[in-house]
């Protein structure tokens, strides 16, 4: 929008009319799209995607207590509910984890 409105404001001389049709402009389409995305979305999908990602918490949560528990092996578990690393994991284990976690979730839905 900005880059727009001083086009319009310096090079094609419209000044401040040039400035705000430009801002206006860019808010319409703004708007016109945001308006396509609330109708066209399938709100039950996105509701089931949330309602999976909700499992996968729970799941997790579950295996935390599990490992605590001393049932897990601790190498198989990003622990997720408390925020902690289990010892051995460092981040970019527990991203890992997750990470393949969720693709596991998307590929049977």
């Amino acid at each position: 929008m900005l880059p727009l409105g001083w086009f319009l404001a310096i090079r094609c001389s419209f000044g401040l009319v040039g400035l705000w049709g430009a801002m206006s402009g860019g808010w319409l389409v703004a708007t016109v799209l945001y308006l396509l995305t609330l109708i066209f979305t399938d709100w039950q999908a996105q509701a089931n995607v949330a309602k999976q990602r909700n499992t996968l918490g729970m799941m997790a949560t579950s295996e935390e207590q599990q490992v605590s528990d001393g049932n897990l092996p601790i190498r198989n578990s990003a622990l997720v509910g408390s925020g902690h690393l289990a010892p051995g994991l460092d981040s970019d284990d527990m991203m890992m984890e997750l990470v393949s976690r969720e693709f596991q979730i998307a590929k049977t839905s």
